[in-house]
């Protein structure tokens, strides 16, 4: 009777890891494109936004994009189930993302300037492929605030 409840347990547990590989575990890969959508400082939301992120070995690169112009970059480490992200936009700022299930990031930022406020932003994967950026890319100037 216990040998059968263990292969039981072994086989859900198999099954629990490989029926959602969006969360995985802390290997599983965030590149992709992202729609975005949140709250800049001033109270306004944004939406018509994408966020490319791309891994690199241990860590990812982020770009924002607007209507096809680049607003921002960024660099980021996983640790378990959070994305945290220093960017560049014109000013400094960092954002954590906590990884859902579904392909959802959630996210609180914060700029230099900001005095110490947090602001909202949601990533839903819309891709699972993203572009490298090229290093040829024509440079575009990065807007002074991360208002989008």
């Amino acid at each position: 009777m216990r040998r059968p409840l263990l292969l039981l347990l072994a086989f859900l547990t198999a099954a629990m890891n490989v029926a959602d590989p969006a969360s995985a575990g802390p290997g599983a890969d965030l590149s992709g494109t992202y729609a975005c959508q949140g709250i800049n400082p001033d109270g306004s939301s944004y939406e018509s936004v994408v966020v490319e992120i791309v891994r690199y070995n241990d860590a990812y690169q982020l770009r924002w994009l607007a209507d096809s112009d680049l607003i921002a970059v960024g660099m980021g480490i996983r640790t378990g189930d959070v994305l945290a992200v220093s960017y560049l936009s014109g000013l400094p700022g960092v954002v954590a993302y906590r990884i859902e299930e579904g392909d959802r990031l959630v996210g609180e930022w914060t700029v230099a300037g900001a005095e110490g406020e947090l602001f909202s932003e949601t990533l839903v994967k819309v891709s699972s492929t993203a572009a490298a950026p090229s290093r040829r890319e024509k440079k575009t100037p990065i807007a002074n605030t991360r208002e989008l």
